[in-house]
């Protein structure tokens, strides 16, 4: 009921950075009025994406203040289950965190949003035991797939897990933050853990 009573505003992003959640919430109105000042539509989705690969120290300098700023917010975030109140704005950063693992994270301005996904399915692939779900990405979801997992798969490879992670979110909420075991040029892949048949079919 939860589920389907919100407005379903779904967003993929690019980790930037993730930290444990703050014991106590501080004040970090001023930070976030910095990161909201800032035109984040000026970035390339090649700098977004460099800015996970490189680090945030990559971005323009004009954008080092916002960083800095993004750091404190997340320095001071709480991640608490089913309190997770944020402003999910689908051309700027966003601090939230995974209640299910309390990973509080940083991420990128929206590199795709939900109205490109074409289907999403929890299914068992053949001669495989494991659940899945199966993602397949339409028009301008899938280029930028393409370009995205071409970058994040090379981080895979040299060994920088978690530079190669790109985040779902529901609402502000991240439900998912994978690592990225492939380049996909098509739009479809798989997204694979240690899923059981309800949470596969609930992601």
């Amino acid at each position: 009921v939860d589920q389907v009573g919100k407005t379903a505003q779904l967003r993929f992003r690019l980790l930037w950075g993730s930290g444990q959640s703050a014991t106590q919430v501080t004040d970090t109105a001023a930070d976030q009025k910095v990161v909201d000042d800032l035109d984040w539509t000026k970035l390339s989705l090649d700098q977004l994406i460099k800015a996970e690969t490189d680090g945030v120290a990559s971005l323009p300098e004009e954008f080092q203040p916002g960083v800095a700023a993004l750091q404190k917010v997340m320095a001071g975030f709480v991640c608490t289950p089913g309190k997770i109140q944020v402003d999910d704005v689908a051309n700027k950063p966003l601090v939230t965190c995974d209640p299910k693992t309390g990973e509080v994270q940083m991420l990128s301005p929206t590199v795709i949003e939900g109205t490109q996904v074409k289907s999403a399915d929890a299914l068992i692939p053949q001669q495989q035991v494991q659940w899945v779900v199966a993602l397949a990405l339409k028009g301008e979801g899938k280029r930028a797939f393409d370009k995205i997992t071409e970058q994040l798969f090379a981080q895979t490879q040299a060994g920088n897990d978690q530079a190669s992670r790109f985040a779902i979110v529901l609402d502000g909420e991240v439900i998912s933050a994978p690592t990225t075991n492939g380049h996909f040029t098509d739009g479809t892949s798989q997204i694979s853990g240690n899923f059981a048949a309800t949470t596969s079919k609930d992601l």
